[in-house]
């Protein structure tokens, strides 16, 4: 098993292990750059795109992450919890682990305030 490689765009810095090609890639390098200057649109658009490439988990976490600064729970919840189920059916306890850990999160950010 190979080991975890540091990536910009995961809080913990874990990569993902999938089949890349270049469109996905890029779509994955490019939304980790938005969300690092805060263009959380752009970022979606960028996750989206290499999702639409490779259904993979690692599009799903950066695309739940730009939708949870955009406070739009529905989606961030939406595509973490879509992100975790394809890591558990793939095997990748990593990634799953990772997605399960942005859940926890959006559980606590998501929330509804309370008085």
């Amino acid at each position: 098993m190979p080991e975890p490689q540091w990536s910009p765009c995961s809080v913990w810095a874990l990569s993902f292990r999938t089949t890349r090609t270049e469109p996905y890639e890029a779509g994955i390098e490019d939304g980790c750059a938005a969300l690092a200057r805060g263009a959380w649109a752009d970022a979606r658009a960028c996750f989206a795109a290499a999702l639409a490439v490779n259904e993979s988990p690692e599009p799903y976490e950066g695309l739940g992450t730009a939708a949870r600064y955009q406070l739009d729970s529905d989606a961030a919840i939406d595509a973490h919890e879509r992100g975790y189920r394809l890591a558990r059916s793939q095997d990748d306890t990593a990634a799953a682990a990772l997605l399960a850990v942005q859940l926890a999160y959006d559980a606590y950010a998501c929330r509804p305030a309370t008085r």
